[in-house]
């Protein structure tokens, strides 16, 4: 019990004592005196304890000052941007089944005088598809900075937390930024599986289209030569 409640079981003694009057005798019952006493104090413990209560509950339910948080939806949003180009060969691109077959279909090979432009557009559109996955993963690397900085502003607010409302706050905030951190390591899982389609697809539909091309030439150079026509050299008398 704290000094408070006993000052103030005093103060209350001190108030209902009986005054002692001149030619007049005052029976006092010191039992009956320190039972009210007794009381008095009890009923102070109830009150401060009600108090403390309510202390704790307003503690309880008292908010986060702030929330750390950054934006992931911009990133996500500009990277599937760079890979979603008309005709690019990056996933987020509605057409890119199309796309990719048109330039990895082995089995469509020009002829010998368009291959080499054949060529060169398949390794612009395989260079193309490399450079904007780099700018996305760029991209993510400037945003490690913010994260860290998230990171550490969340272990701090873990230190001073005061209330149960604080705690549930903190972790939802947590559980979101373990969310975006998924997001972006499917992002970049995808840009990986992109970059190794396009890669072993150009180099199958390399060694197809040289190999298709040498077996023509071959199977020109085997072929029987017919027998040549007869020119007869004599002149008529």
């Amino acid at each position: 019990m704290s000094k408070k409640v006993f000052a103030m079981a005093a103060a209350i003694c001190a108030a209902v004592a009986p005054s002692r009057a001149r030619a007049q005798f005052i029976v006092e019952d010191p039992w009956n005196l320190g039972y009210n006493i007794a009381q008095y104090v009890k009923q102070l413990y109830q009150v401060e304890m009600q108090v403390q209560q309510l202390a704790n509950q307003i503690q309880d339910m008292t908010h986060l000052t702030g929330f750390p948080a950054r934006n992931v939806e911009l990133l996500l949003n500009e990277a599937n941007a760079m890979l979603n180009r008309p005709g690019s060969l990056g996933y987020a691109n509605q057409g890119v089944g199309g796309t990719f077959q048109t330039y990895f279909t082995p089995t469509q090979v020009p002829p010998f005088a368009q291959w080499v432009p054949t060529r060169q557009a398949q390794a612009q559109a395989t260079v193309n598809v490399m450079q904007a996955a780099l700018l996305a993963t760029n991209q993510q690397q400037q945003a490690t900075g913010p994260g860290e900085a998230t990171v550490a502003q969340m272990k701090q607010m873990n230190t001073g937390l005061l209330g149960q409302q604080q705690a549930v706050e903190l972790q939802n905030t947590a559980a979101v930024y373990s969310a975006e951190e998924l997001m972006l390591i499917r992002q970049a899982a995808m840009l990986q599986t992109n970059l190794q389609a396009v890669y072993y697809a150009s180099q199958i539909a390399r060694e197809a289209q040289r190999d298709t091309t040498i077996g023509t030439m071959l199977s020109v150079l085997a072929a029987p030569v017919p027998p040549p026509e007869v020119i007869s050299l004599r002149l008529a008398p």
